[in-house]
């Protein structure tokens, strides 16, 4: 097994999003829940999204695309979308080392799902829910990882923090075809840790821990107009953030941007 759990393939040369033409799919009627898992990949993305109202840059040397799943196919619900969002990160992370073997044990996350280094910033996730007529639930997604990109052509906020795996390894190391690759081995290692996370007896957050990249550090939690700052305490068993405040209370954090310092 490594991708043939996936139902539907939409392959684009160029798309603006890949998770906005899901979603329309989704809305429109025109995806049935039986054709998922679905995975739209694109070889360039015009008008990535990221958190809030931030946009993802990439090109032609960066790994763009969305997996769409019923939730309860997986036995999940919308409620989980923080411990999808770090459990595809932790997939993403096993699939680039199973390639670059060379950055293994580089590779991080910043909570709630960015995957970062000591260089910058190397892929985001964007989890969403869907709900169409029927109330049919379908949870996006969204994936964009730097693996060849020029971010030198990019805006200056992805010069400034982004990084790629290119810049990471040798030349030698770059595989033939190693976007496909990579989705390849995250489509496998993702089904492999999606029915653990189903599974209430399988602490899948144990082994995710080792990857948390706040962890000890002086973080601010914007949680709508309220700020919350203290020192990040590790993941829940939910993935929730937690942060210990100078008064000793640990407050959990289940969505919002989190910043350093």
């Amino acid at each position: 097994m490594s991708t043939d759990w996936i139902r539907r393939w939409d392959r684009f040369v160029e798309l603006e999003s890949t998770s906005t033409h899901l979603a329309q799919l989704w809305r429109s009627g025109e995806l049935e829940a039986s054709q998922t898992p679905i995975v739209v990949v694109t070889e360039q993305q015009t008008a990535g999204r990221g958190r809030g109202d931030h946009r993802w840059f990439s090109d032609s040397g960066s790994l763009t695309f969305t997996l769409g799943i019923v939730p309860e196919s997986f036995g999940l619900s919308f409620l989980e979308m923080v411990p999808v969002g770090l459990l595809t990160a932790c997939s993403m992370i096993a699939a680039i080392e199973s390639l670059w073997p060379s950055i293994s044990g580089q590779l991080g996350v910043r909570w709630p799902n960015d995957i970062e280094c000591d260089h910058g910033k190397l892929g985001g996730i964007l989890p969403e829910c869907m709900i169409k007529e029927g109330n049919q639930l379908l949870m996006l997604i969204g994936v964009g990882v730097n693996v060849t990109t020029d971010l030198a052509t990019g805006p200056a906020d992805a010069r400034s923090i982004g990084t790629a795996i290119g810049n990471l390894v040798s030349p030698y190391e770059i595989v033939e075809r190693p976007l496909e690759l990579l989705l390849e081995a995250f489509l496998k290692d993702f089904r492999l840790r999606v029915e653990q996370l189903a599974d209430p007896a399988n602490q899948w957050i144990a082994d995710a821990r080792k990857f948390d990249r706040l962890l000890g550090q002086s973080v601010q939690a914007k949680q709508g107009h309220e700020l919350i700052c203290g020192t990040a305490n590790g993941w829940d068993d939910s993935g929730r953030l937690l942060i210990v405040q100078e008064n000793g209370t640990q407050i959990p954090i289940s969505s919002g941007q989190i910043l350093r310092g």
